[in-house]
């Protein structure tokens, strides 16, 4: 009677997955957003020159 119940949670991890890059927790993750391409570029040119 394990098995039932454990498709059931697995269904909405699914979903769920596409939902992490759109949340703000992972900004890492989300690679094509502006703000982060921002912050990156904001601080590489800033190491570059000294």
């Amino acid at each position: 009677m394990d098995a039932p119940p454990r498709i059931a949670p697995e269904r909405p991890e699914r979903p769920a997955r596409p939902d992490r890059p759109e949340r703000p927790e992972r900004p890492e993750a989300d690679p094509d957003r502006p703000s982060d391409d921002r912050k990156r570029d904001r601080r590489k040119p800033e190491r570059k020159t000294p």
